[in-house]
């Protein structure tokens, strides 16, 4: 098993998920992995470690050209990590890349790239070969048991990448909200217009340590995710975190059919999005089943219950490239 340093650029969700939180529980497992802040990496500490391993590099490429060759005169080998797929970003999201060229050239000069799943994998594998997939998974022990209190709580959380995605529950959320005044909707990460009249609550983004206090204020959780290219290179890491919340989740099948098979509703049409959510609300007998089941689902998805499959993969990946 090669030594492992993750080198973080922010604080976001992808970097705890992707980086951090591997990176501990490598170590938690006895492996030699740390992570630590690019603006802090210098050859010292580089020469300590086997594999530098970074993530999502879309920035100036002449930049990151000149960091990998520092790296890689040290005799260090370079892993990328994506969980999205940066070379298909739809031009609605703020993220978009009219010029994928500097993602195309990190994934050529990286030495092996991780990505989330299968499909994503396909993407990136006319820029590498060696690319290996690496599900997301969740800390268990991190998050805070649910305390809830106050009135029947549904929620919906993310960026302002997922603006098309939540026209989905626009409709029915207006219809609910109507039917049933009294029941609170929590919207977090970014307030559309088309949902400004339905929100009883908007929270701007929170810090990803107080994130899953946010989500334990949740009964009822929605993932709407529209089938697409770019969402199948997604993963289920929303129902996730609902799941650890204990909330009853509704989703699309794009990346919740298998998650919420039989432990929570799936919906494609806006009838169906408005029966899944009034369900739990009228039946709080199969919303807590629900919600009970998903939990125990995702409490399998623990990361220290995979981490040697984790570690195996890196192993590989690096053998690989070192041929």
């Amino acid at each position: 098993m090669p030594r492992l340093l993750f080198v973080t650029s922010d604080n976001s969700a992808s970097t705890y998920y992707r980086l951090v939180m591997i990176a501990a529980a490598l170590k938690r497992a006895g492996y030699h992995a740390d992570y630590g802040a690019a603006q802090t990496l210098h050859d010292s500490i580089v020469h300590r470690y086997d594999v530098i391993v970074g993530s999502r590099l879309a920035q100036n490429l002449d930049v990151i050209q000149q960091s990998f060759d520092a790296v890689k005169r040290l005799g260090k080998v370079i892993f990328v990590d994506y969980d999205d797929a940066l070379l298909s970003i739809p031009e609605h999201n703020p993220a978009y890349l009219k010029d994928t060229s500097t993602v195309e050239g990190v994934a050529r000069m990286a030495d092996g790239l991780v990505v989330t799943n299968d499909v994503l994998a396909a993407s990136f594998r006319p820029y590498n070969r060696n690319i290996r997939v690496i599900p997301n998974r969740v800390y268990t022990k991190a998050w805070p048991k649910p305390q809830r209190s106050g009135p029947l709580t549904i929620g919906v959380t993310g960026s302002p990448s997922h603006i098309r995605d939540w026209e989905l529950i626009a409709g029915p959320m207006q219809a609910i909200r109507k039917k049933y005044p009294d029941v609170q909707f929590l919207v977090a990460g970014f307030l559309p217009n088309f949902l400004r009249d339905v929100a009883t609550e908007y929270v701007e983004w929170v810090d990803i340590l107080e994130y899953p206090h946010l989500i334990n204020r949740i009964d009822i959780g929605l993932c709407p995710l529209p089938d697409s290219h770019f969402n199948r290179c997604k993963s289920p890491i929303k129902a996730y975190e609902l799941g650890l919340a204990s909330a009853a989740v509704v989703g699309s099948p794009t990346q919740y059919q298998t998650v919420l098979q039989g432990r929570g509703t799936i919906a494609r049409t806006e009838q169906e999005w408005f029966d899944g959510i009034e369900r739990y609300i009228i039946n709080q007998v199969l919303r807590l089943q629900h919600a009970a089941a998903l939990h125990a689902f995702v409490r399998k998805q623990d990361i220290d219950a995979h981490i040697r499959a984790i570690a195996a993969v890196y192993a590989d990946l690096y053998k690989a490239a070192k041929r």
